[in-house]
C-alpha cells in the first residue's frame, strides 16, 4: 500500500499548507496600526470600531473563498486550469530546465493562479451582494484574496 500512503500523506500535507496559508492570510488582514491608532484616538467610537471589524471578517472572508478557490472556479476556469496543469506535468520534476522553459513553467503558474483569484473575486461579489455598502465589502473581501495568494506568488 505504498501509494496510498503517499497520496494520504499527500493530502494531509495539502491540507496543512492551506490552512497554514489561510491562517497567515487571516492574520495578514488584521487592520495596520494606524487604523486602529485612527479608530482609538480621534475617531474613537463603536461606528468606527465596528467598520474595522466588518472590514476584517470581510477580509477574513477572502481568505477562506481562496483557500477554497479551485473548488469555486467554472467548468471553464477549471479547464483552463487543467491545460496549465498539463502543461507542468510535462516535465520531469528533477529536470533541469533551461531560462526559457522556466519562464514558461511560471508563467503557467501565474495564469492557474490568476484564475483562482478570479473566481475568488467572483464569490465575494456573490457573497457583498446583500451586503449594505457592496463596494466597501468587495474591496475588503477582495484583499483577502490577495493575501492568500500573494503569500504564494512571492518570487
Amino acid at each position: 500500500f505504498p501509494s496510498q500512503t503517499s497520496t494520504t500523506t499527500t493530502n494531509n500535507m495539502a491540507d496543512a499548507l492551506t490552512h497554514l496559508l489561510l491562517r497567515s492570510c487571516e492574520i495578514s488582514c488584521n487592520p495596520s496600526s494606524l487604523q486602529q491608532r485612527l479608530v482609538a484616538g480621534a475617531r474613537n467610537s463603536s461606528k468606527y470600531e465596528a467598520k474595522m471589524v466588518g472590514a476584517k471578517e470581510q477580509c477574513i472572508q477572502g481568505c477562506l473563498f481562496a483557500s477554497k478557490a479551485q473548488e469555486l472556479m467554472t467548468k471553464t476556469q477549471k479547464s483552463q486550469a487543467r491545460a496549465y496543469e498539463a502543461s507542468l506535468a510535462s516535465t520531469s520534476d528533477s529536470a533541469v530546465m533551461d531560462r526559457k522553459d522556466t519562464a514558461k513553467a511560471k508563467e503557467s503558474i501565474r495564469e492557474w493562479f490568476g484564475l483562482m483569484r478570479l473566481a475568488c473575486f467572483e464569490r465575494c461579489e456573490t457573497y457583498c451582494a446583500s451586503s449594505e455598502n457592496p463596494y466597501k465589502c468587495q474591496r475588503s473581501c477582495a484583499v483577502g484574496c490577495d493575501k492568500f495568494f500573494d503569500v504564494i506568488m512571492e518570487d
